[in-house]
């Protein structure tokens, strides 16, 4: 019989692998990671990742604070589709956070700013935005103009 050490992560995500039943090379490909991120989380190389968390709340069933921390209860309720969807958005959100280079950095940077600053912020990107769509507009107008004649 294995015992698992719960307070650290390799030990919980050990005992996840272990109460799937999966290999390690499956587990790794049911949350979107390699066989060899795996091994390197389970021998305490690595830390799991918040979207690798959300990916076995959602997948497994184990609490994302449970699998990242330790604390609260392992098991989550069973969700329903708004929760799952909900979920699968924020998933998506944080990996498209995660693969984009210092990405995550700006958004720790924005969230420590006051309100003033934040809506400033808001604004840029607003205005960036229109910019570019009026760009994108003014390019399919030309673009029509020129297959007319």
């Amino acid at each position: 019989m294995n015992t698992f050490n719960f307070k650290t992560q390799a030990g919980r995500l050990a005992f996840i692998i272990s109460e799937t039943g999966l290999t390690q090379s499956r587990f790794g490909e049911e949350v979107g990671i390699s066989k060899q991120q795996v091994s390197n989380i389970i021998a305490g190389e690595r830390e799991i990742s918040d979207p690798v968390a959300m990916v076995i709340e959602y997948k497994f069933g184990f609490r994302k604070v449970w699998v990242l921390t330790g604390n609260g209860n392992k098991k989550e309720h069973k969700r329903n589709s708004h929760e799952i969807e909900a979920l699968n958005s924020d998933i998506q959100l944080l990996r498209k956070i995660d693969r984009m280079p210092g990405v995550k950095k700006i958004i720790e940077d924005i969230l420590i700013l006051g309100t003033e600053d934040r809506v400033i912020i808001e604004d840029m990107i607003k205005g960036l935005k229109k910019k570019k769509n009026e760009f994108l507009f003014y390019y399919i107008e030309i673009t029509f103009q020129y297959l007319s004649i």
